[in-house]
């Protein structure tokens, strides 16, 4: 009980301010990016005056070191900022996604942001834009990381996976720079789906270098959504979950998982419930269950042998990553089958900082999620909500399965900088001997 925690977040987002991406970019595309910009809205950004936020959102970034109220938290972009914040909040390490709610969505759409649109409605840029806007958020990913690159571990962008051979070139190329903790999976529900053959170089590639395959809440739908931006967003909400589960059940159900089995998924930040993990892979189990007696088997040749089921698949190679709403409660009872990572969701206003943990959400009209909430430090948080409980199931989810998900972190690294700044299961009330 004595040992400290090497406390990793797999979910944390950074991004430079939009018209910083300009210098990464090759200079004949200068052009088209001056007019992206002219006509750009920053609708994820609670600041910007086009944001579907209320500005109430981000109160709590109010008064931090940097806040820029055009712009936002310098977290976002600065990384001896950011590596400060990570002390505070007691993290050795973090998976580094886009982040487009602090004006730094990147180019054409490339990042998490949604409905890239303009003052007409949406647009649909072509890939070659998106392809040269994920770049250039790599280009300055690496360098971002460079500053620390065992404690900031970015996520490669693609944008679209329109063209396969640019998606394989752009992760060899990120990954030379630096750039070797996965890939962020695009959501594009007009491509084939995941398990098609088209997909093939790229799950042996991520499997060949240790990259993971991560998801997160975010595009995936068709451009139109609705004329109102409030329907808009309800459209969003609701469906984004969906998109960023569909993978699940195309890479194991496909026969990805089977093929590679050293292929690692982790979906992220999909709501602020873990309930929808296990009915899902129930229902799959019986699925796969019902495939050797259905009739299609009796002409049809099978191309996708199994060997196991696939929940057996979800516990070998899928991860779970929790990182908004941790409440008490979603801990009762053995949730080691999920295969939970922490999240702290850094840079976000549902994230964890600068203050910690998550109260109860307030009622609709209030100014913040997290108005009233005193917990500034971020030991009293993680006890307020794990405090008590075993420390052979909580400890898994705040360190051990981070490591699992994404195996090409430096985890000795990252336990030094645990003996620096992470908590014992003692200081955060875990009890019990840890397995």
């Amino acid at each position: 009980m004595t040992e400290k925690i090497c406390v990793a977040s797999g979910d944390g987002h950074v991004g430079a301010p939009t018209a910083t991406y300009k210098e990464y970019l090759e200079r004949p595309l200068h052009d088209s990016f001056d007019e992206y910009y002219a006509s750009h809205r920053w609708r994820w950004s609670a600041q910007s005056e086009t944001s579907y936020f209320p500005i109430e959102l981000n109160v709590k970034f109010r008064g931090t070191d940097g806040y820029d109220p055009e712009h936002g938290i310098p977290i976002a972009w600065d990384p001896a900022s950011r590596l400060a914040a990570m002390d505070t909040a007691m993290i050795a390490g973090e998976v580094l996604f886009p982040d487009d709610q602090n004006s730094n969505d990147p180019p054409w759409g490339a990042g998490l942001a949604t409905a890239p649109d303009g003052p007409s409605g949406p647009i649909e840029y072509r890939p070659e834009l998106v392809q040269a806007g994920a770049r250039a958020y790599n280009r300055w990913l690496a360098e971002f990381c460079a500053v620390d690159p065992s404690r900031l571990n970015g996520l490669t962008i693609l944008g679209t996976m329109a063209n396969i051979d640019w998606v394989v070139e752009e992760i060899e190329r990120a990954y030379e720079s630096g750039l070797r903790t996965g890939v962020l999976l695009t959501l594009e529900y007009d491509l084939p789906s995941y398990h098609h053959p088209r997909y093939e170089p790229v799950w042996h590639l991520c499997s060949e270098l240790g990259l993971t395959v991560a998801t997160h809440a975010a595009k995936g739908h068709p451009s139109y959504m609705g004329d109102d931006p409030l329907v808009t967003r309800f459209m969003y909400l609701f469906e984004a979950p969906w998109y960023a589960q569909r993978p699940i059940w195309c890479l194991i159900a496909g026969g990805i998982m089977e093929r590679f089995p050293d292929l690692r998924l982790a979906i992220t930040e999909i709501g602020t419930e873990i309930d929808w993990a296990r009915p899902l892979l129930q229902r799959m189990d019986a699925v796969a269950a019902m495939w050797p007696g259905m009739r299609a088997s009796r002409d049809v040749p099978r191309r996708v042998d199994l060997s196991m089921r696939p929940s057996e698949y979800w516990q070998r190679q899928c991860f779970l990553t929790h990182s908004i709403a941790q409440e008490r409660r979603q801990f009762d009872g053995d949730v080691t089958d999920l295969n939970l990572v922490f999240g702290a969701d850094f840079a976000h206003y549902e994230g964890w900082w600068p203050v910690f943990g998550f109260p109860e959400p307030t009622p609709i009209g209030q100014s913040s999620m997290f108005a009233g909430l005193p917990v500034t430090d971020a030991e009293k948080a993680y006890e307020a909500i794990w405090g008590g409980l075993d420390a052979c199931a909580i400890v898994p989810y705040l360190q051990d399965n981070f490591f699992r998900a994404f195996p090409n972190v430096d985890r000795a690294a990252l336990e030094r900088v645990a003996e620096r700044v992470g908590p014992t299961p003692a200081d955060i009330g875990l009890v019990g001997a840890q397995a």
